[in-house]
């Protein structure tokens, strides 16, 4: 029996566009049952990376690993494996609410009792929304949509790109406690953030990207054994990280 220790591996990921460099040597295991906030000021290659991680955007160069399951290799294997939820959900906004459930079912082969299906709905609290138009929804309940049906697959690794930014305290709340329970499982979560008050509260750790290249990994307790605050370790991170950089050049 294989004894697979990560959820998600990147080994040296680049990526490049023409001439500029976008990623460089991006390299991070996910372990299971663990929430990451990946961190980085914006532009720092956080969307790319989890794009990358995806399977929606081809590296350049390196290896993308799903519970031991490369993506280059058996990508259909792979994907099955996680689910990808960008900062703006793109869903069908001419169907409703329970039409795109009935619809994300079927693209994806899942195969829940109808009793399931009910089950989430009311934990989401998405009785409301669920026979309404797309259209008219707002961010957060089209992220609340997105992740309803992420709940109906349950792969065991989710890629968040600022999922909790545009849900009001409520949802957020609400959302929370959702995810907490789903690595309660031994499924993990990487979330890129700009809320450093999400990655004290709600995190185990942190990853810190900037210009392309991690800059720092550490679980939360080490990052506030060694700072006053996430804010402080963020631009300390940040101003190290420039500063190499300029060395560099």
């Amino acid at each position: 029996m294989i004894f697979i220790a990560t959820i998600l591996s990147l080994s040296k990921i680049s990526k490049r566009a023409e001439e500029k460099i976008i990623l460089s040597d991006v390299s991070f295991d996910i372990l299971p049952g663990s929430i990451i906030g990946f961190l980085g000021p914006n532009g720092a290659g956080k969307t790319t990376t989890l794009k990358i991680a995806a399977g929606l955007v081809k590296p350049t160069s390196g290896e993308v690993l799903v519970r031991g399951v490369s993506l280059t290799e058996r990508r259909k294997v792979a994907k099955q494996m996680m689910t990808f939820i960008p900062d703006n959900p793109l869903l069908y906004d001419e169907l409703t609410g329970k039409e795109y459930i009935r619809f994300f079912m079927d693209l994806f082969a899942v195969d829940v009792p109808a009793k399931k299906v009910e089950h989430e709905i009311e934990r989401f609290r998405f009785q409301t929304e669920y026979n309404k138009q797309i259209l008219h929804y707002s961010l957060g309940n089209r992220k609340k949509l997105a992740l309803l049906c992420a709940m109906l697959r349950r792969s065991p690794l989710l890629l968040l790109d600022e999922y909790i930014s545009g849900l009001d305290p409520v949802n957020s709340i609400l959302i929370r406690e959702i995810l907490r329970e789903y690595v309660k499982g031994g499924n993990s979560i990487l979330l890129s953030t700009h809320q450093l008050d999400i990655v004290k509260s709600f995190c185990d750790g942190a990853i810190f990207i900037n210009e392309g290249s991690i800059v720092d990994r550490r679980t939360l307790p080490e990052i506030l054994q060694d700072n006053d605050s996430i804010e402080s370790y963020f631009l300390s991170q940040l101003q190290s990280s420039e500063t190499a950089q300029k060395g560099i050049r």
